[in-house]
């Protein structure tokens, strides 16, 4: 296999290379998600919730309010998970209580608001 950096190409073999592009993918990831900021997990939680643009959330609580009841939690979960590209397991979907609980676990998968 050959990849071109500028002008020089370099031989790699497959196993290499797939480690490289995996890298490369990985590294995407990470960039990403360290654009992603409190604002944007506010923004999850107001369209998961279906909350008026300027709703306080940073100290919302599960079923502190009507709208966050149980198959709102789910929307709220599939929400997160597809805006940080995260799949939280089951513990972690129990735990997510408050929009500070949110922050904590989706620490844990790397994503730092």
């Amino acid at each position: 296999m050959s990849v071109c950096f500028g002008d020089n190409d370099i031989y790699l073999d497959q196993p290499r290379a797939a480690q490289l592009e995996i890298g490369y993918v990985n590294q995407s990831i990470n960039q990403w998600r360290s654009t992603m900021n409190l604002d944007d997990l506010r923004q999850v939680f107001r369209t998961a919730l279906d909350l008026d643009d300027n709703f306080e959330v940073d100290q919302l609580g599960y079923r502190q309010i009507e709208q966050w009841d149980s198959v709102a939690h789910m929307v709220l979960i599939a929400e997160v998970e597809d805006q940080f590209d995260v799949m939280l397991d089951t513990d972690d979907v129990i735990d997510l209580s408050s929009f500070g609980q949110c922050v904590i676990i989706l620490a844990k998968y790397g994503v730092t608001l």
